[in-house]
């Protein structure tokens, strides 16, 4: 038997013998932590790069997507955060980071994959 099996077996038998007084204080505690680390649809972005997924209810920024697609080459991910960010940083317009994009897609040709 695996130890995971042995620590879900316990588990089990904890829940189990447990009152249901006891059960629904630890979900009242369990609803209220996820209350607490819910994020506010009205609050503001931690930074420019932040946006909210409302189905979700989560804020994520480009580098949690760059993460979660495993984007390991530093001028692709510098070119996808021009293209999803273009226009509305604030200091240039759409036109000049799509063109920083194209150039930063130009120079990771010359960035070999790397091995993991």
């Amino acid at each position: 038997m695996s130890d995971y099996t042995k620590e879900r077996e316990a588990l089990y038998a904890i829940w189990n013998n447990e009152s249901e007084e006891t059960y629904m204080s630890e979900l009242e505690d369990y609803i209220a932590a996820i209350d607490a680390n819910t994020p506010d649809i009205d609050s503001k972005p931690k930074s420019k790069y932040h946006r909210l997924l409302p189905k979700e209810n989560v804020w994520i920024d480009v580098y949690d997507v760059l993460h979660t697609f495993n984007v390991d080459n530093p001028a692709i991910a510098h070119a996808v955060k021009k293209m999803l960010c273009a226009g509305t940083r604030g200091y240039k317009d759409y036109q000049q980071d799509i063109q920083e994009a194209i150039d930063s897609l130009e120079r990771a040709k010359d960035f070999p994959p790397i091995p993991f």
